[in-house]
């Protein structure tokens, strides 16, 4: 398994990813946060070992970061309704950009503090609506939080004309959702299946534009 072959060696497992041991000792830390935070508020549903949280969170999360690199140029990620910190928190870990952790449950942006305290990380935390948020992104990015239209919706104002938004989805729900979101929005979407599941699938989404209706009255 990948996973015993991390303990201690580092090893590539995603194009050129390297994880080394400082990244595995972080991860485990942030595991047993969670851990323990779940105790006494609902920060995720999944089962919790280390072996599920690896395959799962890590992996799903760490997936995109090959989709990143080349928009990033010193740029600014945001992580739409963050919630456990997946997968903003996982970019974190491994150095990916300057990353904010958009999460308006109180509860969970603690948590998100706690751990980026813990781990030393140099994460911004944004403990409201997105729609209060004032700063621009080169990449947006969610995972099981609303649709692909709500999404673009939500984050009209903190992108640019560059910006990029990369959602982790279902391969059932996202055939539905991008044609709702042609509706509203034109924009290219390159799809790449999920390395952790066999039902998720990667949606990166560029080139966005509102579509524009023009109605012509009748003279």
């Amino acid at each position: 398994m990948v996973l015993d072959r991390l303990e201690g060696n580092q090893a590539p497992i995603i194009d050129d990813i390297t994880v080394a041991a400082d990244h595995i000792g972080k991860l485990k830390a942030y595991h047993k946060l969670l851990l323990k935070w779940s105790e006494k508020i609902s920060i995720i549903s999944d089962p919790l070992d280390w072996p599920s949280f690896w395959n799962r969170h890590v992996m799903d999360s760490m997936q995109l970061i090959p989709l990143l690199k080349s928009h990033l140029h010193g740029g600014k990620i945001a992580d739409l309704g963050s919630g456990a910190g997946l997968p903003g928190m996982i970019l974190s870990i491994f150095e990916i950009g300057n990353v904010c952790l958009i999460e308006r449950d109180i509860r969970k942006a603690a948590f998100l503090q706690a751990v980026a305290a813990e781990l030393n990380l140099q994460v911004q935390i944004f403990a409201d609506d997105v729609r209060k948020l004032q700063d621009k992104y080169e990449v947006i990015v969610s995972r099981a939080v609303a649709s692909v239209d709500y999404i673009l919706t939500l984050s009209e104002h903190i992108r640019n004309k560059d910006s990029v938004v990369v959602l982790l989805k279902s391969k059932k729900q996202s055939e539905r959702e991008l044609s709702e979101a042609y509706k509203t929005y034109d924009f290219q979407a390159h799809k790449h299946s999920s390395i952790s599941s066999e039902e998720g699938l990667v949606l990166k989404l560029t080139d966005i534009k509102e579509v524009v209706c023009l109605q012509n009255s009748v003279m």
